[in-house]
């Protein structure tokens, strides 16, 4: 009956110290991922007259996470870069042009995505997936 049918929701949490702490390490990654992406495209597009696409960039971020520590967890990671490429396809389109995506400053407002598959609530509160295929219970 309901077949496409799409649920999203947005969840304010009340977080204690450590939750705190992790979550921030979580926004900066993303705004770490984000500035990264959008500078490689940018010299792509400078340099080379080359666009660099989701799949490019997601190329890019596992290049990343062998050289860069903490990139954990990829959930977030992945959805920013395809925040990123919708917002580079949204500067190309004609029709209804965009703005040129921005870089992020570190006072901005962060946030943070995860799919179905990034997150649990239960009874025992929020666990998260992280990489390696397991799962971090909030603490």
């Amino acid at each position: 009956m309901f077949d496409g049918v799409e649920a999203r929701y947005n969840y304010r949490l009340r977080v204690k110290g450590g939750q705190a702490r992790s979550l921030q390490q979580v926004f900066d990654v993303c705004r770490f991922v984000w500035n990264t992406a959008l500078g490689r495209w940018s010299d792509l597009w400078r340099h080379e007259q080359s666009r660099l696409g989701f799949a490019g960039m997601s190329g890019e971020l596992t290049d990343w996470r062998s050289r860069f520590d903490g990139l954990a967890p990829v959930t977030p990671q992945q959805q920013v870069l395809r925040d990123l490429d919708t917002s580079i396809r949204a500067f190309y389109d004609k029709s209804y042009p965009g703005r040129r995506p921005r870089f992020k400053p570190k006072d901005s407002h962060a946030s943070a995505s995860w799919n179905r598959n990034g997150f649990a609530l239960d009874a025992g509160g929020l666990s998260v997936a992280v990489a390696g295929g397991g799962t971090r219970r909030g603490t």
